[in-house]
């Protein structure tokens, strides 16, 4: 699950950022199970935009041999520091 998160955050940023960046660049913090949803942080400087601490949050599904993982940019970074709905 955190592999196919990680591998969310980095399709989601990457547009965003315009540079490769690691997975060690980025860390779960939060896993909320109830509405299946996790928080990560960025660890390191990708751009102006996307600085060391930006956090923003996730949504998953695990189901019998399938885990899927989901990361939008947020639409407006000051309201809710990048929570979506999932």
């Amino acid at each position: 699950m955190v592999f196919s998160a990680k591998e969310s955050v980095f399709k989601c940023l990457y547009p965003q950022v315009g540079k490769y960046f690691d997975f060690l660049d980025v860390e779960i913090v939060a896993l909320d199970a109830r509405n299946r949803a996790f928080r990560f942080r960025v660890l390191a400087d990708l751009s102006d935009r996307v600085a060391a601490g930006f956090e923003a949050d996730g949504c998953y599904s695990i189901l019998p041999g399938i885990v899927f993982t989901y990361v939008s940019w947020p639409r407006r970074l000051s309201e809710g520091k990048g929570r979506i709905e999932c």
